[in-house]
């Protein structure tokens, strides 16, 4: 029996040479691509490098009474404003298919260069993703460094970084509860918050839906034929809240290295430069290139307003 390129040439089995490949045209990509923070948050404008936004305080609240027909006595100076900042990131993802990689039929892709186009648009936004939640830093831009924005872990912890001293908790691990997720809710609320939405990994989510107060509701539909163990939406004394996903917040059992965070959304803003846009760049060889940029930072209002918690176990 003769035999070419591992195949027989002839006969009435499965491996014959004139058999012709079945492919299907369907292509399932496997890599999660979803944004939850990115999502969440609105847009503004960014025009310098360094984007800064204001905040203010009221004086607190106290007893006001005056004598009718008092004297105007004296006068409050105005409001004062602190201005905060936050570096604008560049974020790049590029493509490069060879001439011929174009030119020849493939299964599932009539367009090798813009399907990959495409696909490199959603690995700028899972990056851009990443940066926002785990941005390590406010570095400043220079000669051979790349400008760093804070994400909303280390702007909030505001001492640099997730590994660092929280608003809400003491140095070390914390084990998370029930109790500590309602003081969250608590403290926020106490400093000007309505938070309405929370980010965990994993480990976290299904801590949240382990929480004694769904012990106090039935697991079981009427008939008992599905069980029910998950809490999406956790209503406090203070604000509901949605729970979300989210593959960016740190997720380690091992060395008390999970976080949650809280956060009311409206008072966060991706400033932008330039949002994310695709162009062609001149060819450096026998090949079409493509580049993905994009310019933006965090804006985050009334830091106060939400709470993280990191370092829990």
């Amino acid at each position: 029996m003769a035999t070419w390129a591992g195949h027989n040439t002839y006969d009435n089995n499965y491996a014959t040479g004139t058999l012709k490949y079945d492919v299907s045209e369907a292509i399932w990509r496997i890599t999660p691509d979803d944004t939850p923070f990115y999502n969440m948050t609105g847009d503004t404008v960014a025009t310098a490098t360094l984007h800064e936004w204001l905040e203010e305080e009221l004086t607190v609240r106290s007893d006001n009474a005056v004598e009718e027909g008092a004297a105007w006595g004296t006068f409050t100076a105005p409001v004062s404003q602190e201005r905060v900042q936050n570096r604008v990131q560049t974020l790049k993802t590029t493509v490069s298919v060879t001439r011929m990689m174009q030119r020849v039929r493939q299964w599932g892709i009539s367009d090798m260069f813009g399907s990959n186009m495409l696909k490199r648009m959603r690995e700028w936004k899972t990056d851009a993703e990443h940066a926002l939640i785990r941005g390590s830093g406010d570095a400043a831009a220079s000669a051979g460094v790349a400008g760093r924005m804070d994400g909303v872990l280390w702007a909030l912890t505001g001492v640099g970084g997730v590994d660092a001293v929280t608003v809400t908790a003491p140095v070390g691990a914390v084990t998370f509860t029930e109790e500590q997720f309602n003081d969250m809710h608590e403290r926020a609320w106490n400093l000007g918050g309505f938070p309405e939405d929370c980010l965990v990994g994993s480990l976290m989510k299904r801590r949240i839906s382990s929480f004694q107060s769904s012990a106090d509701n039935s697991y079981f539909n009427v008939d008992n034929t599905k069980v029910r163990n998950t809490i999406s939406v956790y209503e406090s004394d203070f604000t509901t809240v949605q729970v979300h996903l989210s593959r960016d917040m740190r997720n380690t059992a091992a060395g008390d290295a999970a976080d949650v965070l809280l956060v009311t959304a409206p008072m966060f803003k991706k400033a932008w430069i330039d949002k994310p846009f695709a162009q062609r760049t001149p060819p450096v060889g026998d090949a079409m290139y493509g580049v993905i940029l994009g310019d933006l930072t965090l804006e985050t209002g009334a830091r106060k307003a939400h709470q993280v918690l990191v370092n829990t176990n």
